[in-house]
């Protein structure tokens, strides 16, 4: 498959140009936000149950696991959009951490309102759920780089991954080995910037890079407000900090012209693997 200027496959899809998709079926389809807004309507009926609930006599309240599980497991839902967009479009190793992320998240928060032991502890599934974390921000910032080399791209993103998981294993909880990495990542790109010239760097499709960075704006303000537990005994703010987070995603993924929808990265890097190896 031909490569255009842009680092990225220069595709023909249904007759049509790779660049005029983009202007024909925007990532931002409201056909493909369909799951997103069920979690948001699920979302706002669990606060409507919660306002009923604290409205009861203060003797007859108490902290319902159930409407901590609605709001703070189910709000990891909206996450699936952005993998489900992910794995239309090829990109199947971003998709698989994306999927994992939810699913640690959902069994973390799950464990930790009904206070089970889910195969694993509360704190094993925290832990799995940071090392998701940690490495989906920081290949989203390795995406923005936009490495077209294929064994670069690998070393890359599995290289990051062995390093998030050996600092998760030293010390869990310090913030240092939490936005250390993704601070790493974010370096990375801004020294690509820097030194690439213009021509070489990958189209920006703007509307969905302001959707995807004012969502995660919302979304960072909530999280520091959700480390504040004791004025937030349901966390809604952690549930919105999930679900702000997950639309943010499915704009920021697609905030690059390249289209992947005939050949993702991880295809990519393995057959131009396979085409050295057959033509050494």
């Amino acid at each position: 498959m031909p490569w255009d200027s842009h680092g990225g496959p220069h595709a023909v899809i249904d007759g049509v140009e790779a660049e005029d998709l983009w202007v024909r079926r925007p990532g931002y389809d409201s056909r493909k936000c369909a799951l997103l807004r069920r979690c948001v309507a699920a979302l706002i009926s669990t606060w409507c149950v919660m306002a009923w609930h604290l409205l009861l006599p203060p003797h007859s309240r108490r902290r319902h696991p159930v409407i901590m599980f609605l709001v703070t497991a189910c709000t990891n839902l909206s996450m699936l959009p952005c993998v489900r967009m992910l794995h239309r479009t090829g990109r199947y190793w971003e998709a698989s951490v994306g999927a994992f992320t939810c699913f640690t998240s959902f069994m973390y928060h799950t464990a930790d309102s009904l206070h089970q032991r889910l195969w694993l502890s509360e704190g094993m599934w925290h832990r799995l759920d940071n090392v998701g974390s940690i490495v989906g921000m920081g290949i989203l910032c390795l995406y923005f780089a936009s490495i077209t080399d294929p064994a670069a791209w690998a070393y890359a993103n599995f290289g990051y991954l062995a390093l998030v998981l050996v600092l998760q294993e030293v010390a869990p909880w310090d913030e240092r080995f939490t936005f250390g990495p993704i601070l790493l990542c974010a370096a990375y790109l801004l020294l690509r910037l820097a030194t690439d010239a213009p021509a070489s760097r990958p189209a920006v499709h703007w509307p969905n890079l302001r959707r995807g960075l004012a969502l995660l704006a919302v979304a960072f303000a909530f999280f520091v407000r959700a480390l504040d537990d004791e004025h937030d005994a349901y966390r809604v703010r952690h549930g919105c900090w999930h679900l702000f987070v997950g639309a943010a995603a499915y704009f920021l993924w697609q905030g690059l012209r390249i289209d992947y929808r005939a050949e993702g990265t991880m295809a990519r890097t393995l057959n131009c693997q396979s085409k050295k190896a057959l033509n050494p």
